[in-house]
């Protein structure tokens, strides 16, 4: 999955909590850096325009299925 393709949505039953540690403004975008799930995995999610969230937000995150790459760990080819 890309950083640009997870998405907030409040309401959705599937989403994964993600945990905001800052925000990093890149102009036209915005990186929210933090941790999701109950692993507490790093991950940054880009969002369009600026996005303001204080620290510890809880942000609902889901990704369409489509979004979806996986590999195979042996051959590193996508299924």
């Amino acid at each position: 999955m890309r950083p640009e393709h997870l998405q907030i949505m409040e309401g959705n039953p599937k989403s994964i909590p993600h945990k905001v540690q800052f925000v990093e403004h890149l102009g036209a975008d915005s990186l929210v850096h933090g941790h999701f799930g109950e692993t507490g995995t790093e991950l940054i999610i880009r969002l369009k325009g600026v996005q303001v969230f204080e620290a510890n937000t809880i942000l609902p995150l889901s990704i369409e299925a489509s979004n979806i790459h996986i590999f195979d760990p042996e051959t590193g080819k996508r299924l």
